[in-house]
C-alpha cells in the first residue's frame, strides 16, 4: 500500500513538473514576444522623433521664406 501511495505521489510530482516546464516555456515565449514588441515600439518612437524634427525644420524654412 505504501509503494502504491509513493507511486501515486510520484506521478503527481511528474505531472506538476510537466506543467511547470510548459509554463516556463510559455513565459519564455511571451518574454521573447515582448522584447520584439518593445524593439518595434522604440523604432516607431525614433521615426516619430525624426518626422517631428523634419516637420520643425520645414516649418522653419517656410517661415524664413515668408519673411
Amino acid at each position: 500500500a505504501l509503494t502504491a501511495r509513493i507511486n501515486e505521489l510520484q506521478e503527481k510530482v511528474n505531472a506538476f513538473d510537466e506543467r511547470y516546464a510548459a509554463q516556463n516555456d510559455e513565459i519564455a515565449r511571451l518574454q521573447l514576444g515582448n522584447d520584439v514588441l518593445l524593439e518595434k515600439l522604440i523604432n516607431e518612437k525614433r521615426k516619430v522623433s525624426i518626422l517631428e524634427d523634419l516637420e520643425s525644420q520645414m516649418q522653419g524654412l517656410i517661415d524664413d521664406k515668408a519673411h
